[in-house]
């Protein structure tokens, strides 16, 4: 009798925990942002950009449309948008003749440019995704990516850059098919030319994900850690071996391999994290928050990692650290409220949204003997600067006697300037002096300003 009572106890537990999993299934499903939604969403952009072409055509300037209808995408975006569409629809027609035994077809005639040759590692289309709420509104920061199309071949790293909030860790947590997300996505996403939304199980293999917060087993070791995850993906006790040893000995984890991982500190935590995202050499890398929680010295042996393994996989990195953007990314995007603003080099970036250049000044500390000296120098060579070079320069500021002047794009006087300044220094008690690009972190600030301040004046 109590064998049969054992029996149905457990035949019970594994019923109702069958039924659990089928309805945590469905729920997670109905959760899916409504095809409506997106719709509208897309809808809107057309009519947005409708609006704005019709605008321009009759010569109204773009800062006088309603802040709704001023777009804030910059052309770079678009044409990405409009590549990441042709590529959509040539790869979808080629995989429907391949299934139907027809012709590959050659000829394209509703593409937004020329025909795409190559399909990328990495290839994100109209990605959306809304984060379940009790209200039927989409508004009031629920979309956390909005409409986001990508495309990156073998070798480049795609800084993603954003302000909190900006939708990039949702867009990594999206593409590693993180399990725990509120709701499924819209949108498609390719890995290695897999629809990842279609067939997961088949993308992991060639996944690499280093995320923001360490996600290993606190009460072993970090070598168990390390050969838990590499049965999961596969690998033999001599491959894991080979490959673990090398990534121990580069992270300078060897005196702390056999400890667990809670008697570790955070960066050391970090760096076994590294290890398992580098362990079976990924082919497509998600990297969150690289720098988060790690000490200066691992974090220049993880970016010299990432420099040596970027050649043979293709890597998105999240940052707030425009140091890090610069040195590791061939491109990279800012993202604001779940939509991709800009798009290219950061070079490309800085020359096309840095408002002119900075000129530093360092005067000559011995020929300055009061405060009453310092403002009179400081008032002459603001003077001559208006006078001779600009007259819409401006000190930006002034720490003791080293000065900031901020001046507009006025690249042909650049020599002008340089030119000037050696000739009168001694005039003006200068002792040295720079003249540099806006940097990264300035440009940022300032599309994050102007971010704010469109929010700020929606009705």
């Amino acid at each position: 009798m109590f064998l049969w009572v054992y029996i149905g106890s457990i035949v019970s537990l594994i019923v109702y925990f069958l039924l659990i999993l089928y309805f945590e299934a469905l729920s997670y499903k109905s959760k899916a942002p409504d095809i409506k939604t997106i719709e509208f969403l897309d809808k809107f952009k057309q009519e947005r950009e409708m609006f704005r072409t019709t605008a321009l055509e009759l010569g109204i300037p773009e800062k006088l449309f309603p802040v709704q209808f001023q777009c804030n995408k910059d052309d770079d975006v678009i044409n990405e948008e409009n590549r990441v569409e042709d590529i959509v629809t040539v790869y979808k027609a080629q995989c429907a003749a391949k299934e139907k035994n027809l012709p590959i077809p050659l000829v394209f005639n509703n593409l937004n440019g020329s025909p795409p040759q190559v399909l990328p590692d990495i290839l994100i289309s109209n990605l959306h995704y809304i984060y379940n709420t009790h209200s039927e509104s989409v508004a009031n920061g629920l979309i956390a990516i909005n409409g986001l199309s990508l495309g990156l071949q073998k070798g480049q790293v795609f800084g993603l850059l954003g302000p909190n909030g900006a939708g990039k860790t949702t867009t990594i947590n999206v593409l590693s098919y993180d399990p725990f997300l509120d709701a499924p996505p819209r949108g498609e996403t390719y890995i290695g030319g897999i629809n990842l939304m279609e067939n997961p199980k088949r993308v992991f293999p060639y996944l690499g994900l280093l995320p923001q917060f360490d996600v290993l087993w606190t009460d072993i070791t970090t070598l168990d850690n390390i050969y838990v995850f590499a049965k999961i993906k596969g690998l033999s006790n001599q491959q894991t071996l080979a490959a673990s040893d090398a990534l121990i000995t580069r992270l300078e984890l060897q005196a702390h391999k056999n400890k667990r991982l809670n008697a570790l500190s955070g960066g050391n935590r970090k760096r076994a994290s590294v290890v398992l995202t580098f362990l079976t050499t990924p082919r497509c890398v998600l990297i969150d928050e690289p720098s988060s929680g790690i000490d200066p010295i691992g974090r220049r042996k993880l970016m010299e990692l990432i420099h040596e393994r970027k050649h043979n996989a293709t890597m998105i990195l999240t940052t707030h650290s425009m140091e890090e953007a610069e040195n590791l990314c061939s491109k990279v995007g800012i993202m604001m409220n779940g939509e991709l603003q800009c798009y290219n080099t950061c070079l490309a970036i800085k020359n096309k949204y840095g408002s002119g250049f900075r000129l530093e000044i360092d005067l000559l500390k011995d020929k300055i003997k009061s405060s009453s000296d310092l403002h009179m120098v400081i008032d002459k060579i603001t003077k001559f600067l208006k006078e001779k070079c600009n007259s819409k320069c401006y000190l930006s500021n002034h720490v003791g006697i080293k000065l900031l002047y901020l001046f507009p794009p006025i690249n042909q006087m650049l020599p002008y300037l340089f030119e000037l300044l050696e000739k009168e220094k001694s005039k003006l008690l200068i002792n040295e002096y720079s003249i540099s690009q806006p940097t990264l972190d300035q440009v940022f600030n300032s599309l994050c300003k102007k971010n704010s301040t469109a929010n700020n004046s929606q009705p």
